[in-house]
């Protein structure tokens, strides 16, 4: 459980409990805000940002004392199973401000300053983005005049071979008691001195029990021998609203039993708090999964780009089943795949991010999470990715606890 406490104008926040006194409820069922307005459901992850917009604006009007909305302080204490009620317009007035929420000064792929106009959603981890950077290739150092070289990939099914040190923020998970017989499968982010992002199916399977080792600052699989790649998971934290086999809510943390050491190596990627959605955006996948359908796993670290399909074809690839009982939620999930090329993410690659890779300089940018798909390798049949931006707070508040 988490604590935040939250002041909104336009919204009303409740909880539903899963102890058989109250109706179940799914995101996007229809309610009522306080002004009778259309309002409807969605998880409280997605409520809180626009909890904390209504905030901010509260805060731009102290001396408004006749605001149409009334201020509801609640959400002190979350339960596995809240919901949030919002108003319609200002769900919609978040959507529409994460799209432009790049208010920040940048240039030449270094971040200048963390202070932002508009929504502060995530402000944590742009916080902590700025500081990895300014760790890992200060700012200061670099001149205008100076061309900066960022990783920008031109081209896992049908995917290609990543080069020594260019995906340093990645992970390869073990399955096992023993480090010598562990099985390698999903893949995950390092995100801090501590912890790993990773998709919540990936916690655990059937036959090979829980996650226990996590390899970073590697290239091959043939580089797990060496003892001090290998940490060992102190604590595993899924989504607390990740209800397995569910398909929904598909993400997890896993905490490390001992700092992680940055070196030219392994380094933190960036969470990032754009949340820009267009179609044909382009992202890259990484992963050590199969290299095609029934085909073996990788060896070497794969990476192959793909482009954001709109929400109506992804809609249409994925229709509601047993397993994805609304269809696509697209407030938490999102496809990219490719159109022209039978380049994938497969089976292995769970976990792993999807990134912008020439967002900023030295680190890469995670805007989502590696979580299913139909089939491997298929031109034109994207796979599904959980989006970052709507899980920002609850990162936050278990990365990064006590930063203000």
């Amino acid at each position: 459980m988490w604590k935040e406490t939250l002041i909104c104008m336009s919204c009303m926040l409740l909880y539903v409990f899963a102890n058989g006194n109250s109706t179940e409820l799914n995101e996007g069922d229809p309610c009522k805000a306080d002004d009778d307005s259309s309002a409807f459901y969605v998880h409280i992850s997605v409520g809180i940002g626009a909890a904390e917009d209504a905030d901010d604006d509260d805060d731009d009007d102290d001396d408004d004392d006749d605001d149409d909305g009334k201020a509801l302080n609640v959400c002190k204490e979350r339960d596995d199973n809240s919901m949030v009620c919002c108003s319609k317009s200002k769900i919609e007035s978040l959507q529409d401000d994460s799209k432009q929420r790049t208010s920040y000064p940048f240039k030449y792929g270094c971040i200048m300053s963390t202070n932002r106009t508009g929504s502060l959603l995530g402000q944590k981890a742009l916080d902590k983005c700025s500081a990895y950077q300014q760790e890992i290739c200060p700012c200061q150092l670099i001149r205008e005049t100076r061309s900066i070289n960022v990783s920008k990939i031109t081209v896992i099914a049908n995917g290609e071979d990543a080069q020594p040190e260019e995906f340093r923020n990645m992970a390869l998970l073990g399955y096992g008691d023993n480090i010598t017989t562990a099985q390698w499968s999903c893949g995950g982010s390092v995100i801090s001195e501590r912890y790993i992002l990773t998709a919540g199916h990936c916690i655990s399977g059937r036959e090979i029990g829980n996650v226990t080792y996590i390899g970073l600052g590697i290239l091959s699989r043939s580089e797990l021998k060496d003892p001090d790649l290998v940490y060992r998971v102190k604590r595993i934290i899924p989504h607390p609203e990740y209800k397995p086999p569910s398909k929904y809510h598909d993400i997890a943390l896993l905490e490390t039993e001992r700092d992680i050491v940055f070196s030219d190596a392994i380094q933190p990627a960036c969470l990032d708090v754009d949340s820009v959605e267009q179609d044909d955006h382009e992202a890259t996948a990484t992963g050590w999964g199969t290299l095609g359908y029934e085909s073996e796993t990788a060896e070497i670290l794969q990476k192959t780009n793909l482009f954001q399909f709109s929400k109506e074809e992804c809609s249409s690839k994925y229709k509601p089943y047993r397993l994805l009982k609304r269809g696509i939620d697209h407030s938490t999930q999102i496809c990219y795949g490719h159109r022209e090329r039978p380049t994938d993410t497969c089976p292995g690659d769970s976990g792993g991010p999807l990134l912008i890779s020439n967002k900023f300089l030295c680190l890469h940018s995670i805007i989502g999470v590696t979580s299913f798909g139909s089939a491997c390798g298929q031109t034109g049949t994207p796979g599904v990715y959980t989006k970052l931006v709507p899980y920002l707070p609850w990162i936050e508040s278990v990365v990064w606890p006590s930063l203000k």
